[in-house]
């Protein structure tokens, strides 16, 4: 019997968008931004849905910082050392491979980003839920592409943190939002993947101009890894059932080999589950740098 186990990597590509709307389709503006609780259409919530994407575009550096979250994972594992110009280069970098940090020196790049991901996230479902125009299938569909991208933003969290703020509307002044134990985050995230996934509101997979928009599959696999994080067994034999369904699903399988999945010829192929695109122009040190590599999340059944 041939036996499946899930591996996530993170690699990158280029160029973010709902559909061939131009790079123009990326920007944000604030005085285009949609008030909280307005009447909306499909294009406003494209709109806001595009500008949740971007941050997949982005977490390699935030705020001036290097938070790849790749890189910031492999710290805690046995998996590599940290170095730099000197003891202070990234000081919260290797205290982070110490599991010594503080309040003061963790890595703050990364909070920030994914926390602009979950507003962004949230005014793409606040939107979805005033539209006043458009399909059924069509809200829907993006409607579950924000709960999938939401608690994709949050998982990263709630593994860096645990404990997190957690809000789905506009805040008001003081704008703080209720810390949640990390259990209470893991229903958060799974209420909005059961979201995403029900009712086949989003493709099984996607091709052409979709790639790089959440499929159905992608919250299935993100849903199995959370509940295997959190060791749910409740739920294992759901998530067995959402890797079945994967399985069997054609617009999957293997590659020939490992090293496929990593060549130009290898993006967006049979194996890789969900891939982000990327810009091309390179990468600089600015807050929001822009980058070429590390921020698409790679999910795969792939035998041992």
């Amino acid at each position: 019997m041939k036996k499946y186990i899930v591996s996530i990597i993170v690699t990158g590509l280029f160029t973010v968008g709902l559909s061939s709307c131009g790079e123009d389709f990326l920007t944000v503006r604030p005085t285009d931004k949609l008030e909280a609780g307005a009447p909306s259409t499909i294009q406003s919530i494209q709109q806001n849905l595009a500008a949740t994407y971007q941050i997949l575009t982005m977490d390699s550096y935030a705020d001036s910082e290097y938070n790849s979250i790749l890189l910031l994972s492999d710290l805690r594992s046995d998996d590599l050392f940290k170095a730099g110009n000197e003891a202070n280069d990234q000081a919260g970098l290797y205290f982070l491979s110490l599991y010594s940090n503080t309040p003061s020196d963790v890595p703050a790049g990364i909070w920030t980003l994914y926390f602009t991901g979950l507003a962004r996230a949230n005014d793409a479902i606040q939107a979805c839920e005033n539209v006043t125009d458009g399909t059924e299938e069509q809200v829907n569909r993006l409607s579950a592409e924000g709960h999938a991208l939401r608690a994709y933003f949050v998982s990263q969290l709630w593994l860096l943190y645990g404990n997190i703020p957690w809000f789905d509307g506009e805040l008001s002044s003081p704008f703080m939002a209720k810390q949640l134990k990390a259990d209470e985050v893991y229903q958060k995230i799974i209420t909005d993947l059961d979201y995403a996934i029900a009712g086949n509101k989003l493709p099984g997979a996607v091709s052409g101009p979709d790639m790089g928009r959440v499929s159905k599959a992608m919250a299935q696999m993100l849903k199995a890894r959370v509940v295997m994080y959190q060791n749910d067994q409740a739920r294992y034999n759901e998530v067995l059932a959402d890797m079945v369904e994967i399985i069997n699903n054609p617009a999957y399988g293997l590659m020939d080999t490992l090293e496929e999945i990593f060549l130009p010829s290898g993006e967006f192929c049979k194996e890789t589950i969900f891939e982000t695109n990327q810009r091309p122009e390179g990468k600089t040190w600015g807050a929001h740098g822009k980058d070429t590599e590390p921020t698409y999340l790679y999910l795969s059944l792939r035998t041992p």
